[in-house]
């Protein structure tokens, strides 16, 4: 809530000329999403826009509009390294919202800004802005238009994304490349810095496979002291390396197993078929008999105490235990002895 009240303040002060209507549309983003479908002909659109666009190096590549989404201007320079497909399928992902929380939360945020309008820390119209959250309201909540005014001064040119498309935007960029010649993309990184997620949200903008590591755990005959004690090596590397690197370095379909927790053994053969963008993820995806086969590698870092919280939040105090006793300080080990991060074509830090 703070987080997009003081995003609106910030684009208040950079766009003085801003309204109440524009301001509720503001709020309204950041709560709803855009609040419709994307059409079909949304592709057009953009490229038609493109057009026309009159790029300036002041305009900022992306702005907040709160803690879950941000505008990104296709009007800024850096906006042309990402391509229209791209831009359509992130605006796609912003769509699964809850329409009623979002009315709610809305509401809230609506209230607290009046309360600021009010004591005069927020320069709009107090009453000009009941009127437009009236308005909103009986309309059951439609999509908000911008004004006049801001159409004429601003001369907006922008698409709704979410705020994981703006903290990774030169890995989206990056692996965009890949596609060109075809190849695979490394993300490894610490415990709980978000590995799994960022490959899923990159499967969200890209038509790819995705392979997991942890899907490569050491079978039971593998799980002796000597192996635990080599750096890396409290993973099966030597059958990711037969039955998913060495065909997609070669452009070929994968046919592998995963390793099934439940039973401690191999599960059932699956065929994946090769395409132009593959993605491993996980730690030690980036060990040395992987790596220049590589076309993107990225590694995710995260402070201790962050971590912690996130694998306690994620896991419960119990496994937390486990993480920070046995599974962290393996993967330490790994990445200061290959010097992992250091070998990265891309370092996020989440």
């Amino acid at each position: 809530m703070k987080n997009s009240i003081t995003c609106l303040s910030e684009h208040i002060e950079s766009h003085p000329k801003l309204t109440c209507k524009d301001a509720v549309k503001f709020l309204y983003q950041s709560e709803f999403s855009t609040g419709h479908m994307i059409g079909e002909n949304a592709l057009d659109m953009i490229a038609h826009e493109r057009e026309n666009l009159k790029i300036s190096e002041d305009i900022p590549l992306f702005e907040k509009v709160g803690e879950k989404y941000a505008r990104f201007n296709l009007n800024s320079p850096n906006a042309l390294k990402i391509s229209d497909a791209v831009i359509i399928n992130a605006m796609k992902s912003c769509m699964d919202i809850d329409f009623k929380k979002a009315a709610e939360s809305f509401d809230e945020l609506a209230v607290s800004v009046l309360k600021l309008i009010e004591e005069k820390k927020i320069p709009l119209d107090a009453d000009e802005f009941k009127g437009e959250i009236a308005l909103l309201r009986e309309s059951g909540y439609a999509p908000v238009s911008h004004s006049d005014i801001y159409r004429e001064n601003y001369k907006p040119s922008y698409r709704l994304v979410p705020m994981w498309f703006m903290q990774y935007f030169d890995v989206i960029a990056a692996a965009e490349k890949v596609i060109e010649n075809g190849g695979i993309v490394a993300i490894d990184g610490k415990s709980a810095s978000g590995k799994s997620t960022l490959a899923y949200n990159l499967s969200q903008l890209f038509d790819c496979n995705v392979f997991h590591m942890d899907d490569f755990f050491l079978q039971k005959s593998q799980r002796t002291p000597e192996r635990f004690a080599q750096p890396g090596g409290n993973v099966d590397y030597e059958r990711f390396y037969d039955e998913v690197y060495k065909p997609l370095t070669e452009k070929n379909n994968v046919v592998y197993r995963k390793f099934d927790c439940s039973k401690m053994a191999l599960g059932k053969t699956e065929t994946v078929e090769y395409k132009k963008l593959n993605i491993v993820e996980g730690a030690y995806s980036m060990r040395p008999e992987f790596k220049d086969g590589y076309a993107l590698k990225i590694f995710l870092n995260i402070d201790s105490e962050k971590q912690k919280k996130r694998i306690l939040n994620r896991n419960g105090k119990a496994m937390l235990e486990r993480f920070i006793n046995e599974w962290i300080p393996l993967e330490e080990k790994y990445f200061e002895y290959f010097s992992v991060a250091d070998n990265a074509d891309i370092v996020v830090n989440v």
